[in-house]
């Protein structure tokens, strides 16, 4: 995977020291996810979903955790790719000034 061809745009959030809830979308393989980050320095998850299953149909709302390979078999992407992509999401978002 080319890491330099995720395009990540935070869209909104807050960060409060430790405390963090951001949001955003993530281009990985062509594709178009919306990504959504909650969590601490004890524990951070990051989700995404395809932009499309949002509007599409509520019902097929099915976001994956870029930490568990299970859910990202789905969105065929695997788990050393998630695990980066991780990394770099969670790299700018400790980036981000408190609020």
């Amino acid at each position: 995977m080319d890491l330099e061809g995720l395009d990540i745009i935070i869209e909104d959030g807050k960060v409060n020291g430790n405390n963090r809830q951001v949001h955003g979308t993530v281009k990985i393989n062509g594709d178009m996810y919306d990504w959504n980050l909650e969590g601490d320095d004890d524990e951070t998850c990051i989700f995404i979903n395809k932009e499309e299953n949002l509007t599409w149909d509520n019902r097929s709302f099915v976001e994956a955790s870029l930490q568990c390979d299970e859910d990202l078999d789905m969105y065929d992407i695997d788990e050393e790719d998630g695990l980066a992509i991780y990394d770099e999401i969670l790299g700018l978002v400790v980036l981000m000034p408190n609020q």
